[in-house]
């Protein structure tokens, strides 16, 4: 049978607390003699690992909101949720307004602190077993370190996993947006959803070329726009199109295609819609990553056709 300590080093992915282990029945003795035999490892203020456990990131994360009370925030609950825009972020947590953490330098975490901490405590959840700020908190606070296209991704990406729409992310901006920072980031993102009636992207490959060719000045495309045959069907769903000029742009990459047959059947139905006087630019993620004023100048010449 497992004792209620080693429980909770399990539920918590091989952490606990002083508190929780004199709670559980341990003495002070008892820890100390765990930590001096190496059994145990102090990993912050009043938190300590299994040594034996796995050291992964988000273990690092949980050891920063257990020893702060705080919650995972900006890019640590990003990676929680899942959203994909930071590489090995450093755990960052968030805690009320006032709340001093002297041992912050030695967690290696960022702090940020809140006067709306009752409302982001109250959307708090829990992801992959650490508490965080709720999807749309994470959002807004990711305006902080990334631009306007960087928080329309992370909103693309919510929504399409349907975590969450642009209306509810707006709603809980208007709660606390008050002298916050990166606000301004998250309400250029909604305005040009609003402004546009964008739809939602199938992929941040779409997004950023959109993104690219929209600030360089060249027309407006239509995200995921679906030409119709004679009956009425969908041709085939455009990842951007100037349906005026009956021309296309598809973003190809075999990440965004499910299968090779995918992509086969992908390719059958643009030569039908080429049949059909339509012209469409095929482009890669190379085209866009390392070569992107390329990109647009071949864009602008293919649109002046």
């Amino acid at each position: 049978m497992v004792n209620p300590v080693d429980q909770t080093l399990l539920g918590q992915g091989g952490l606990i607390t002083r508190a929780q282990s004199i709670r559980l029945g341990l003495s002070s003795k008892q820890i100390t003699g765990r930590l001096k035999s190496g059994k145990w490892t102090r990993v912050g203020r009043g938190v300590y690992r299994l040594t034996n456990s796995p050291v992964t990131p988000t273990q690092r994360i949980h050891a920063a909101t257990m020893s702060t009370c705080g919650l995972a925030s900006h890019a640590s609950a990003a990676e929680l949720w899942g959203l994909d825009l930071f590489t090995k972020p450093k755990p960052a947590v968030t805690v009320a307004f006032g709340r001093r953490i002297r041992h912050a330098e030695t967690l290696d975490v960022t702090v940020h602190h809140t006067r709306h901490w009752d409302l982001v405590s109250a959307a708090s959840i829990k992801q992959q077993g650490v508490p965080c700020t709720g999807i749309e908190h994470t959002i807004i606070d990711c305006g902080l370190l990334v631009p306007k296209v960087g928080v329309i991704r992370l909103g693309d990406q919510a929504v399409r996993r349907s975590l969450t729409t642009w209306d509810r992310i707006e709603m809980s901006l208007d709660e606390i947006a008050f002298g916050r920072p990166g606000a301004s980031n998250v309400r250029a993102a909604i305005h040009q959803q609003r402004i546009h009636n964008c739809p939602v992207p199938l992929s941040d490959f779409s997004r950023l070329v959109f993104q690219l060719l929209v600030d360089n000045g060249l027309p407006r495309p239509e995200l995921e726009y679906a030409p119709v045959d004679e009956h009425g069907g969908p041709l085939l769903q455009l990842d951007l199109a100037w349906p005026q000029l009956s021309k296309a742009i598809e973003c190809d990459g075999w990440q965004f295609h499910a299968t090779r047959s995918d992509h086969q059947r992908d390719k059958s139905r643009r030569n039908a819609l080429k049949a059909r006087g339509w012209s469409i630019l095929e482009i890669t993620w190379a085209d866009y990553a390392k070569r992107p004023k390329e990109l647009v100048e071949l864009v602008r010449r293919f649109l002046a056709v």
